[in-house]
């Protein structure tokens, strides 16, 4: 894995053996000698960073920065790109992954706290039907707005990518948006609490009025 390279460098001068003296498993002089053992000695040296870094990726990045290293194996070992090159890429996929981490772990933790909040509703508002679920569509606006969260909107209307009044003609209402700190849409929360689900059609629906092909997450009340 990750720092590999380097112990097999130290190995190739050494025969394998650090002790060994001798360069490539041959004999040399003094000066080839000392080069070889140092040459071993920042190899392992790399080889164990390399390993603490690695250990350091899989448990931060998971699969995901393990695949990250791999790739620029792969690449360094075709011969495909050079050492530098493959440093370079290698850490643009890691950077790349921990993003990516970071953002489905954000996505979690407010889908979790919505559904928190779905169970709420569904308990302040018993019943079924379609009074019963829109009063739970309300209490969960309700809950939202309390939070005074910047980055989540309740109850908002789109049409052509902008936000539009309620009621207007062609618009989508839309239960919880997320944004990112840019404005720009992060994630849809789309809540249902009857027997129908949420279907693709109403995905695209949707994705369609905000003009982004952003995530619609389905959030319903555990019964």
């Amino acid at each position: 894995m990750y720092g590999n390279s380097g112990k097999d460098l130290g190995d190739t001068l050494t025969g394998g053996d650090p002790t060994n003296t001798t360069l490539g498993g041959q004999s040399g002089s003094g000066n080839d000698k000392m080069s070889a053992l140092k040459a071993y000695g920042y190899a392992y040296l790399n080889y164990l960073l390399g390993v603490a870094c690695f250990a350091e990726v899989i448990l931060t990045l998971g699969e995901a920065g393990e695949m990250a290293i791999e790739e620029g194996e792969e690449d360094l070992e075709a011969g495909t790109m050079d050492l530098e090159e493959a440093e370079a890429s290698v850490k643009a996929a890691i950077d790349s992954a921990a993003n990516s981490t970071e953002a489905e772990a954000e996505t979690r933790t407010t889908q979790q706290m919505l559904q928190d909040m779905a169970n709420q509703a569904d308990q302040n508002v018993p019943g079924s039907g379609t009074i019963s679920g829109t009063l739970k569509h309300t209490n969960l606006a309700s809950q939202v707005t309390a939070l005074d969260d910047p980055y989540l909107a309740s109850e908002v209307s789109y049409k052509d990518g902008q936000i539009v009044k309620y009621g207007t003609p062609g618009g989508v209402r839309l239960d919880v948006v997320e944004y990112n700190t840019d404005g720009s849409i992060k994630a849809i929360y789309d809540l249902k609490t009857g027997k129908a689900g949420l279907t693709q059609s109403r995905i695209t629906q949707i994705q369609d009025a905000v003009h982004a092909d952003v995530p619609v997450i389905e959030i319903r009340p555990n019964k």
